[in-house]
C-alpha cells in the first residue's frame, strides 16, 4: 500500500479505469482522489473515448487500473498503453497472476469470493478506501483543507442537499 501511495504520489498524472463490474472501484476511487488532486482523470470509456487518454499517457504518469477475471479487453488495452509509454502501473486486482499484476509496477490484491452466484467488488472498495486514506493522510491539512472545500462548493451549488440547511 505503501509503494502504491509512492507511486501515485509522485506522477506528474494519475489516470484511474475499471471496466464493467470493475467500474464502481475506479469510480469511487476518482471521485474522492479528485477532491484533492486536481490531476487524476478517469478513463471510462464512454463513447469508446480510451484512446483520447491513452494518447497522452507520459513516463511521469501513473495509471491505476482495476480488474478482475474475466479481465475485461479495455483494461487490457489502457494496460498496453500504460506499458509504451512507460508509465508507472499501480494493479487493483484478484490474482498475483493476472494480467494486470503481471506488467504492474505495484499490485493490491483483493479477493471476489460471494455467497451469491456474481464476484463480490466488496473487498476492492474497501482496498480503495483504504488507499484513498493513506493518499489523504500523506498530504494532511492540505489535503484536507481540498477536500473541504470541494464540500463546501458542493454543498453551496446543490449538488449535495444538506438535511436541515435551507
Amino acid at each position: 500500500m505503501d509503494q502504491a501511495v509512492t507511486l501515485l504520489d509522485a506522477a506528474e498524472n494519475v489516470y484511474i479505469c475499471g471496466f464493467r463490474a470493475s467500474f464502481p472501484i475506479a469510480w469511487s476511487l476518482f471521485y474522492i482522489y479528485r477532491l484533492f488532486n486536481r490531476q487524476v482523470s478517469l478513463i471510462d470509456g464512454l463513447a469508446s473515448n480510451i484512446e483520447v487518454f491513452t494518447r497522452e499517457l507520459t513516463a511521469q504518469d501513473a495509471i491505476l487500473l482495476t480488474s478482475f477475471a474475466p479481465y475485461s479487453r479495455e483494461s487490457l488495452t489502457v494496460l498496453q498503453a500504460a506499458r509504451q509509454a512507460g508509465a508507472k502501473i499501480v494493479a487493483i486486482t484478484d490474482s498475483p497472476v493476472s494480467p494486470l499484476a503481471k506488467a504492474a509496477d505495484c499490485t493490491l490484491l483483493f479477493s471476489v469470493e460471494s455467497p451469491s452466484f456474481f464476484p463480490s467488488v466488496v473487498s476492492g472498495m474497501g482496498l480503495a478506501e483504504c488507499l484513498l486514506a493513506m493518499l489523504v493522510a500523506r498530504h494532511g491539512r492540505e489535503a484536507v483543507s481540498k477536500i473541504e472545500n470541494a464540500e463546501r462548493y458542493l454543498i453551496g451549488s446543490g449538488a449535495y442537499v444538506v438535511p436541515g440547511k435551507p
